[in-house]
């Protein structure tokens, strides 16, 4: 399984592939927003990863663990999508 792992943050590390609107950064979030302006993080409670971190780390003292969990599912599930989409968006790439 390890040797088919691929790390997608290669291609934008190595600039072999930029957007303008990456200002520099090769953060998940902000090659989201440069390929997809559609996708947005803002609408979910946790918005961050140093939030999911946070979250995480409190889940034992929480009050209401079930909604930390919902929050970070959330967080984490569109960091998927958003991964999946950058993958998709490379995979046509190299297809064409």
């Amino acid at each position: 399984l390890r040797d088919r792992l691929i790390d997608l943050m290669i291609v934008f590390k190595q600039s072999w592939l930029y957007f303008r609107l990456m200002h520099g950064n090769r953060s998940l979030k902000d090659v989201c927003h440069a390929m997809f302006p559609d996708l947005s993080y803002q609408d979910l409670h946790i918005q961050h990863g140093f939030q999911a971190s946070i979250a995480y780390q409190s889940l034992s003292e929480s009050e209401s663990p079930d909604i930390v969990k919902d929050q970070l599912s959330a967080y984490c599930s569109f960091d998927t999508y958003v991964t999946v989409r950058i993958y998709q968006y490379l995979k046509g790439l190299c297809s064409d």
